[in-house]
């Protein structure tokens, strides 16, 4: 019988001990959704920057909205 220390994936890499396992994952799932949020929020400002001067007229221009 193998111990957590001893069982090895299928690189031959050891696994990190289980009582981590579930803060890495947790870890990596926060950085995942903070990456995304700051991409979109780059992706806002670099438009309303570059092409328009107000985020609203972003929004406007998707949902084909006329003043």
């Amino acid at each position: 019988m193998k111990t957590s220390l001893q069982h090895t994936d299928s690189l031959g890499e050891l696994f990190i001990l289980n009582k981590f396992e579930p803060t890495l994952k947790l870890f990596f799932s926060v950085t995942k959704i903070v990456y995304m949020s700051l991409l979109f929020v780059i992706f806002i400002l670099y438009y309303a920057t570059h092409y328009e001067q107000y985020p609203i007229t972003f929004s406007m221009r998707i949902f084909h909205i006329q003043i």
